[in-house]
């Protein structure tokens, strides 16, 4: 049985439901009242091929549900290098930030989401393409200073070897 919805189709991976839905006309870019959008979808359950045929056929890369997560935002937040490196290839903002409500983190950038939960390799992948590293969060920290905080040993001392006066503030495991 075919999803009944663009959004359903992408979140389940199905690939040809997308193209159904999309063929019939379906927005690409519609948004539930919850803020849920079909990239976001695809995005958050890791079916990389299908955000890439999304992004291809017109899905607006940086937009954002009620609480400003963008995709780059929901690929950092789940740690999927492949798919953030995808976002990024097609030009999706570095440093949108996130605002604060039910479950949702004040003023975060894909780089502070990815250094709290302390996924290396999307750290490196954002920080790579530019994501700025002063950034301050609504509480004022910085992605170093979430890394710490979770005690994200590596990603911490990844983040302070580029900031040469913040490896005084990193204890050694």
């Amino acid at each position: 049985m075919r999803p009944r919805t663009l959004k359903s189709a992408a979140e389940a991976g199905d690939l040809a439901a997308v193209q159904y839905h999309l063929e019939r006309g379906a927005d690409i870019n519609a948004t539930t009242a919850a803020g849920h959008f079909p990239l976001g979808g695809a995005i958050i359950n890791g079916h990389a091929e299908v955000v890439q045929y999304l992004i291809a056929h017109g899905a607006d890369i940086d937009q954002s549900s009620e609480f400003g997560w963008t995709p780059l935002y929901l690929a950092a937040w789940t740690g999927n290098k492949e798919i953030a490196a995808v976002l990024l290839s097609a030009g999706a903002r570095r440093n949108t930030k996130t605002l604060a409500g039910m479950h949702s983190p004040d003023r975060y950038t894909p780089l502070h989401i990815a250094a709290e939960r302390g996924f290396l390799d999307v750290v490196k992948l954002l920080v790579g393409a530019g994501a700025r590293l002063n950034a301050r969060n609504g509480s004022s920290e910085t992605a170093l200073d979430l890394a710490i905080e979770n005690r994200r040993n590596s990603t911490a001392k990844f983040l302070a070897g580029l900031i040469p006066s913040s490896s005084k503030r990193i204890k050694a495991p």
